[in-house]
């Protein structure tokens, strides 16, 4: 009489690619994600505290909303236009 029992060692290594590549595709999303953040729309100080994409004149007046960036862990703040 043979008892069989579930092989987790032979089951996880054969999820391990495929987790792998999903983790690889979405490490790159969130460096991406990131990486524009900082580039385009985060303040410099050497730019006097303005972005580098920065237009030329902010509205003045206006309500100041939140986007959340990356889920929320990076807030980008921007004044609505009166």
């Amino acid at each position: 009489m043979s008892i069989t029992t579930p092989n987790p060692i032979g089951k996880t290594a054969r999820s391990l690619p495929a987790f792998y590549k999903e983790a690889t595709r979405s490490l790159a999303a969130i460096n991406f994600t990131y990486v524009r953040h900082y580039n385009e729309r985060r303040p410099h100080q050497s730019l006097q505290h303005l972005p580098p994409e920065a237009p030329d004149a902010y509205p003045g007046e206006g309500s100041i909303v939140a986007r959340p960036v990356l889920g929320g862990l990076i807030n980008d703040y921007h004044r609505l236009a009166a």
